[in-house]
């Protein structure tokens, strides 16, 4: 199938084929009264429908920054607070070190020799 933009072209050659021949395709028994018309519809059709997704990629895209900021905001959030906990707590108690478990288990990278989890 031809690109978009050679479809419109074409859609619009042939709509024009037909009405400026449209005579001489009835002597030879082809009514073609109305193809132009409803090729034209159809090349309409196409070009709203590719606007819509265009329109529809814009709103994806905000949509991709929107969660990203959320995400982050997520992590950053529970991650200062565990931060606080830890320098109230001293970094060498019990409950420090498993505050700081919970957060380094999320940015903890594997090892190639450790077998992932």
């Amino acid at each position: 199938m031809p690109s978009r933009t050679k479809t419109i072209g074409f859609c619009s050659n042939a709509a024009q084929f037909f009405e400026t021949n449209r005579e001489e395709l009835l002597a030879k028994g082809l009514n073609s009264a109305n193809w132009g018309t409803q090729i034209r519809e159809k090349r309409d059709n196409a070009t709203a429908v590719s606007a819509e997704i265009d329109v529809l990629q814009a709103q994806l895209k905000v949509k991709n920054i929107e969660a990203d900021e959320a995400y982050a905001d997520a992590y950053d959030t529970p991650s200062s607070m565990l931060d606080a906990a830890i320098g109230v707590l001293g970094k060498k108690s019990p409950l420090a070190k498993e505050a700081a478990r919970i957060r380094s288990s999320v940015n903890r990278r594997v090892k190639k020799d450790e077998p992932k989890k």
